[in-house]
C-alpha cells in the first residue's frame, strides 16, 4: 500500500499525534522532537510560520510473515473512534496473547484491517479482500499476537516484533517513517542511509529531497501548487536523527 494512501486519509480525516513541540515563541522556529517506531530519535526544525502541521502528524512502518508484507498505519486515537470511521464492521477477534484483542474488521472502502490498540494509539494493518494476496488465518493471528508496542517519553509509540513477525529496519525498503501535513505541504522523514555526494536529490519548485549527514531522508511536497514553500522550507528547515 503507498503513501498516497496515507495522504489520502490525512485529507479526508485529521490524524494528530502526540508530539513534543518546543517552538513556543512565534518568531523562533518550530523544533519537534521525534521518536520513529522502530525507536530511532530525531529532530525537526522548521522555520516560523509555515504550517506543518493542521492536517495532522502522521507515523508508519512495515512488517511480513509468512511472506505477506504489510504497511503499519500509526493513528493517535482510540480503537472504537478510529474503527468507526475507517473499518466500521467487525468480522471477528483474535487474542492478542497478552488478555486482549486484535479486531479484524471490514473498512468501508472495500478493505480489511487488523485493528490494534496500543492506547492512545490505535494501529491499522491492510489485507486485501481475496486470495491469494489475502493473509492466511494463521499470518493474520501471528500479526495480532507478536506485535507489541511501548509509549517513548516523547510520546510516540515504539514496535517489537515476535518471530516469525518482522518489521523493516531503518533504511530497509518500508521502514520507519513519519509525516508532516499542512494546509500546502507535505514533510516525509525517513532514516535510511545516506547515498554519497548528494546522490538522487531533487530540488524543484513543487517537490524536493534530500538526505542530512546524520541518515534521514526528507522529502517535501508542495500539495496545492504555485507556492514557494518547498523553497523556504529547503533553505530554512533542518531535520536529523541520532546514530
Amino acid at each position: 500500500m503507498s503513501r498516497a494512501w496515507v495522504r489520502a486519509l490525512l485529507a479526508s480525516t485529521l490524524f494528530l499525534v502526540a508530539t513534543a513541540c518546543r517552538g513556543e515563541r512565534p518568531v523562533g522556529p518550530q523544533v519537534f522532537d521525534l521518536t520513529f517506531p522502530d525507536g530511532t530519535r530525531g529532530q525537526l526544525s522548521v522555520p516560523a510560520g509555515i504550517d506543518v502541521t493542521s492536517g495532522g502528524i502522521q507515523a508508519g512502518t512495515s512488517g511480513s510473515v509468512a511472506g505477506f508484507g504489510r504497511d503499519l498505519l500509526i493513528i493517535h486515537g482510540d480503537r472504537a473512534d478510529v474503527a468507526s470511521r475507517l473499518a466500521p464492521d467487525l468480522i471477528e477477534a483474535l487474542p492478542d496473547g497478552r488478555g486482549g484483542t486484535v479486531e479484524f474488521r471490514h473498512g468501508a472502502e472495500g478493505t480489511d484491517y487488523l485493528v490494534f490498540e496500543f492506547s492512545p494509539w490505535t494501529v491499522l494493518v491492510y489485507d486485501y479482500p481475496e486470495p491469494p494476496a489475502r493473509m492466511t488465518e494463521v499470518a493474520r493471528r501471528t500479526w495480532a499476537s507478536n506485535l507489541t508496542a511501548g509509549i517513548d517519553s516523547t510520546s510516540y509509540p515504539v514496535f517489537r516484533a515476535e518471530e516469525p513477525l518482522q518489521l523493516a529496519a531503518r533504511g530497509e525498503h518500508g521502514g520507519p517513517w513519519i509525516m508532516f501535513a499542512g494546509v500546502d505541504v507535505l514533510i516525509t522523514l525517513t532514516p535510511t542511509v545516506c547515498l554519497p555526494d548528494g546522490a538522487g536529490d531533487v530540488a524543484g519548485d513543487q517537490a524536493a529531497s534530500f538526505c542530512d549527514p546524520s541518515g534521514l531522508h526528507v522529502s517535501i511536497q508542495a500539495v496545492n501548487g504555485g507556492s514557494d514553500l518547498v523553497e523556504r522550507l529547503r533553505a530554512g528547515m533542518t531535520a536529523t536523527v541520532e546514530s
